[in-house]
């Protein structure tokens, strides 16, 4: 259905960014990222800027199988629109 040209615009996870250590007690949250896994379409994370805690949030690009360089130049496009990676405020990673 994605042909050549197509893709998906996904979250990468269900949550923004977890506390350190705090993602072995939500294994359920990989789902987003793991299900394209399992299929074999290739996937893209795109930083996109912080949430109302300063923790950052993003989605992923996904293409048809193979289509893995087409995934890489909307990521970049993308990145470079919304200023890509930020490095986090130290506040960001206090225990909650």
């Amino acid at each position: 259905m994605l042909g050549d040209n197509g893709v998906l615009l996904f979250p990468t996870f269900p949550v923004p960014a977890l506390h350190n250590n705090s993602s072995l007690l939500a294994l359920w949250n990989v789902d987003y990222a793991m299900i394209f896994n399992i299929i074999g379409f290739p996937a893209t994370h795109i930083p996109m800027g912080r949430d109302g805690d300063d923790l950052p949030v993003g989605f992923q690009v996904v293409a048809a199988p193979y289509r893995d360089k087409l995934c890489f130049q909307i990521a970049r496009e993308l990145e470079a629109a919304f200023g890509g990676w930020v490095i986090p405020t130290p506040h960001a990673f206090e225990p909650l």
